[in-house]
């Protein structure tokens, strides 16, 4: 191998990966808290999809799945 005993460890890169994971994660989990609250009526998955897509994008889809 030609990296045997050739890499450094950064520390620095290391904590900012894990912070971008870290954040990543907790931004994905307070998107679901928002979007699938009772009072917004996007309980089931497929209400908060259908709300979070693009008009154009699902009249695309629309079409595809007539024609088959």
């Amino acid at each position: 191998m030609f990296t045997y005993e050739s890499t450094q460890f950064n520390a620095a890169g290391f904590i900012l990966v894990l912070l971008a994971s870290f954040i990543s994660g907790l931004r994905w989990t307070l998107a679901q808290i928002v979007l699938q609250r009772e009072e917004t009526g996007t309980v089931y998955v497929v209400v908060t999809v259908a709300m979070m897509v693009d008009r154009t994008a699902s009249e695309r889809v629309h079409r595809v799945l007539e024609k088959s």
